[in-house]
């Protein structure tokens, strides 16, 4: 049992796991304007500050159902015009949830639209200068 344990930590420690060495940050911003409520967290996965995998989560909550509808409206237009991948998560009259895996080798304008750079000290240094809080 111990000789399992042993190489078990030699192989954490090596590296030798598809994950390790990879750090997951998170990053979020909640902004309230009138009834409508906006939260946004991106969670990123980075090794030696490049990052390898970014996610985009978009929380909408709206007691006016005509403002989330007109959110909802906007979001898909925008998200068929520029290809994105995505997944809805919430769909209700009052909360619209919607998370984007941004591909870190997308288009320039993409990028820009997510306010996303490839390195994660880059990355961090924008989100914090635009209000986000960095964990």
């Amino acid at each position: 049992m111990k000789k399992i344990l042993i190489i078990i930590s030699i192989l954490l420690l090596s590296g030798c796991f598809e994950n390790s060495g990879y750090i997951t940050k998170t990053c979020t911003k909640k902004e309230i304007a009138n009834t409508l409520e906006t939260n946004t967290t991106y969670t990123f996965k980075f090794k030696n500050d490049i990052i390898e995998e970014i996610s985009v989560l978009r929380e909408y909550n709206d007691t006016d159902k005509v403002t989330i509808n007109s959110i909802k409206t906007s979001v898909e237009t925008q998200n068929k015009y520029l290809d994105l991948n995505y997944e809805v998560l919430s769909n209700t009259d009052n909360q619209y949830k919607i998370n984007y895996n941004i591909d870190i080798n997308s288009s320039d304008e993409i990028l820009d639209k997510f306010m996303i750079k490839k390195k994660r000290s880059e990355l961090v240094n924008n989100l914090k200068d635009n209000g986000f809080t960095c964990e």
